[in-house]
């Protein structure tokens, strides 16, 4: 289980068998079944994490110097959990309340005149009204009856992946410790054609949406339904 919610699965070990691997020892061997699960997963999946757990550690109590647990002592145990791990939970309000549209993400506004500011066309100004009802009609209504369990368009792993697909991560950080934390959705009218699957750059956060938009509510479901799920299921550590 452990190496499975770290994206290890059988596709990813099967995929490591018979290649030359140097390890942290410096040593270069072809990796076997054996090797696989006695040196290259314990170096790669899990000593690296027991590092960074002892790192975080002397972090938090400066070596050992200063008592992390007297700090803490007077706080409930439930509110340390939230802020410092998130909750395990998503709900619908909490992942549209981070969305941050940004309509006609990459359409220049014209020049004006000398000291003047620049001003939208009304084409431009068209479509941003077209891709603000689309967000807040069909995107965040998607997320709702896709998320929520009493919807009979239940998704049971739609919100996770959802996530997964513009972050990385499958929870999102508590709002009252993370603020600033965003899903930034662009409605981009060069990189994504009209009825394309949604793009994501997860490493800041972005999901990329046709600026022409989807030919129905359907269309945009099969699509971002398409990506969202792949994307789950087969995103691994490599």
């Amino acid at each position: 289980k452990h190496l499975s919610e770290s994206g290890v699965t059988k596709s990813v070990t099967d995929g490591f068998l018979n290649l030359d691997w140097e390890f942290a020892d410096g040593l270069t061997e072809k990796i076997t079944k054996d090797s696989l699960f006695t040196r290259l997963i314990p170096e790669q999946y899990i000593d690296s994490r027991d590092l960074a757990f002892k790192e975080v550690k002397e972090g938090l109590t400066l070596d050992g110097d200063y008592s992390l647990s007297e700090f803490l002592r007077s706080f409930p145990l439930e509110a340390v959990q939230k802020v410092a791990f998130s909750s395990p939970h998503l709900e619908p309000k909490d992942v549209i309340a981070i969305l941050k549209p940004e309509y006609c993400a990459d359409w220049e506004d014209e020049e004006c005149g000398p000291g003047e500011d620049k001003k939208s066309s009304p084409e431009k100004i068209a479509f941003q009204l077209k891709q603000e009802t689309f967000f807040n009609e069909v995107v965040c209504e998607i997320i709702t009856t896709k998320g929520k369990s009493s919807s009979k368009e239940y998704h049971p792993e739609f919100l996770s992946f959802f996530v997964k697909f513009c972050t990385g991560f499958d929870y999102l950080p508590d709002p009252d410790g993370n603020p600033d934390f965003k899903i930034t959705v662009e409605f981009n009218m060069a990189e994504v054609e009209m009825g394309a699957h949604p793009m994501s750059h997860a490493c800041v956060n972005v999901l990329k949406l046709p600026g022409m938009l989807y030919e129905n509510r359907e269309a945009f479901w099969e699509k971002l339904r398409e990506s969202v799920m792949v994307y789950g299921t087969k995103f691994t550590m490599q």
